[in-house]
């Protein structure tokens, strides 16, 4: 499994994020402890949030793709996404 390290704005940043994994996974939107956890899923459910890949053991390729569509999330507005169609 990959390890990776996120830099957020504030605990209740952090706090937020970790509600929005649990509630996708709880939906069964996705499956976190994949390896390849649906990234832009993810990128929109976390969006808003200002996260930012400080860290990883991904490859540069994963590691690209990532920060792009937490790139691509941060440009979107701060309301809080609905459930994936």
């Amino acid at each position: 499994m990959a390890t990776t390290a996120w830099k957020f704005s504030g605990t209740e940043t952090a706090d937020e994020a970790v509600l929005r994994l649990k509630d996708l996974d709880a939906k069964e939107y996705i499956d976190v402890l994949s390896t390849d956890a649906a990234i832009d899923t993810v990128a929109g459910a976390l969006q808003g949030l200002g996260m930012e890949l400080t860290r990883s053991d991904l490859s540069v390729q994963q590691q690209d793709h990532v920060r792009a569509a937490f790139s691509d999330s941060a440009a979107g507005h701060q309301d809080r996404p609905g459930p994936p169609t």
